[in-house]
């Protein structure tokens, strides 16, 4: 639940962290704020369809798709 939210209503956090470090001149704390939010994005999807995959395709192979 609480990656679920972050996802969700974490961009306007990031937003207001990020116009704030604008303002005081903290370039590095933005791009790690974009950075981080973007691989926790990445990994909650990731992981998600991972799991709904496996138990879609429980007691047999999970079959990727090359494309």
């Amino acid at each position: 639940v609480g990656g679920l939210l972050n996802a969700t209503c974490g961009n306007a956090t990031e937003l207001i962290i990020a116009v704030f470090a604008l303002v005081q001149g903290k370039i590095e704390v933005v791009k790690c704020s974009l950075l981080g939010s973007v691989l926790s994005n990445l990994l909650l999807v990731l992981g998600t369809s991972l799991f709904c995959g496996g138990i879609k395709n429980l007691g047999a192979d999970q079959p990727y798709d090359r494309v």
